[in-house]
């Protein structure tokens, strides 16, 4: 009788968990992991422990649902009420264990910044996020990133003056993005970031970094200027901030206060995290011993791509579909149907509130009033509320859930949120590719082999 019922139980598991990540049956193994599949990922993950829940009357704590990463694991929970095993696949760095997108793997140390995902922290240098949002400038970030402590006074004013003296674009340069107008902005990125490689070649690593961010927003804004062709050139003014000047020479509109503040606060926000795919991928290419550029240009392509930095302009088209509040619940519910993620939540790394969107949530608010767009908000509100369920379990708002939202309401066009985004984050891929060539090896993971069919 208890073996009949152990097998209906067991058999009752795998429908489950089949049914839920829409897999066969005959692929379900002891050692079957999450993300070990495609349909095994962050989304069908919690999908799957909802499920389980429902369908077994019963509730998976946090300390539990962290380790719940194997068929083996979910099979002593749910039918033997045993604990997770220790010997965990997804945590196993050996040559004979495989860590899919290499989750839980320590590449190396940092001093750069730290994540504390299970807590929702982020800080730069050893100093909290909270604290450099409300007390420094970007600016002063920058320097602290790069320079691995904060200005003084005079460093200050001096870094800034040099940011100053380089921001022009060579005539050479200006020609090269006349011929490349008709491409994306971040074609043209990346191009004029080789190019610059022979004006910085007798700089150091640090001041390469400087120059380079410097001339960013000019490069940005002067593709613009070709691409409409009866926008007027612009050139910074020496009267606003790093922050006040990007807004400016995208927009051609002094920032208020308040617009230069909230610039200046995103851009510190989206300054650095840690071995995100494209600052890993700068790492990897600074490995090989290729220069400073190519590397920032490889960090660039990782950063286009759909699952990372291009994800910022999902949550305005999102919110442009929903179109009104009272259509919220059932674009989730057909999403969610359909295992299609919702934009703006989930992150890799963060089971909880990532730190970078309380700030941003605050600075929309303002936004949304000062606009008269509150509609916008109360979208993002009530996808807040409906996704309640997944919050629970892990899923939590992430950095674009405000962020896209932000960049509309200051008046950018989608088109250039993903180079805003890219001109915050290259402070932190600078500092990466500086200390990786401080002590530098090689970063070359294993493969295993596999049989197919």
């Amino acid at each position: 009788m208890e073996k009949t019922l152990l097998k209906n139980s067991l058999e009752n598991l795998e429908e489950v968990i089949s049914r839920t990540l829409n897999i066969n049956k005959n692929i379900l193994n002891d050692e079957l992991s999450y993300r070990s599949i495609k349909e095994w990922d962050s989304l069908g993950h919690i999908n799957l422990l909802l499920q389980i829940e429902e369908e077994f009357n019963i509730i998976i704590e946090e300390d539990v649902r962290d380790k719940l990463v194997t068929f083996a694991d979910i099979k002593n929970v749910v039918l033997y009420n045993n604990a997770p095993t220790e010997d965990l696949l997804i945590n196993k760095c050996d040559s004979n264990k495989i860590s899919r997108g290499l989750a839980n793997v320590n590449l190396d140390y940092t001093s750069i910044s730290e994540i504390d995902g299970k807590n929702g922290r982020l800080s730069y240098r050893g100093i909290d996020i909270d604290i450099l949002v409300e007390s420094f400038t970007y600016e002063e970030v920058v320097y602290l990133l790069l320079y691995k402590k904060l200005p003084s006074e005079n460093e200050l004013l001096d870094f800034k003056n040099e940011i100053i003296k380089s921001q022009s674009l060579s005539d050479e340069i200006k020609n090269i993005i006349l011929m490349l107008k008709d491409k994306s902005i971040f074609d043209v990125l990346q191009v004029v970031l080789v190019m610059l490689k022979s004006e910085t070649d007798d700089l150091s690593d640090v001041n390469k970094a400087r120059t380079i961010m410097a001339k960013f927003p000019m490069i940005i804004a002067y593709y613009y200027h070709c691409k409409t062709n009866d926008q007027e050139e612009r050139v910074p003014s020496n009267n606003l901030s790093y922050s006040g000047n990007l807004f400016y020479l995208i927009t051609g509109k002094i920032p208020t206060l308040e617009e230069s503040k909230i610039i200046d606060r995103i851009l510190i926000l989206h300054a650095e995290h840690s071995s995100n795919a494209s600052s890993f991928v700068a790492r990897v290419t600074t490995s090989t011993e290729a220069d400073f550029h190519s590397a920032l240009v490889a960090a660039l392509s990782a950063f286009s791509g759909c699952l990372h930095g291009g994800a910022i302009e999902g949550v305005v088209e999102m919110v442009e579909e929903i179109g009104e509040v009272s259509n919220v619940r059932y674009y989730v519910e057909d999403k969610l149907k359909r295992s299609q993620p919702i934009m703006g939540f989930g992150h890799r790394v963060y089971q909880t509130l990532d730190p970078r969107a309380k700030w941003m949530k605050d600075d929309l608010l303002k936004l949304c009033i000062r606009n008269n767009s509150l509609k916008d908000y109360r979208i993002l509100d009530e996808l807040t509320k409906n996704m309640k369920p997944y919050i629970g379990k892990g899923m939590d708002i992430n950095v674009d859930f405000y962020a896209s939202m932000i960049y509309s309401n200051l008046g950018f066009s989608k088109d250039v949120f993903l180079s805003l985004f890219a001109t915050g984050r290259m402070a932190g891929w600078c500092a990466h590719i500086i200390e990786q060539k401080s002590n530098n090896i090689l970063i070359r993971p294993l493969l295993k082999y596999k049989v197919e069919g």
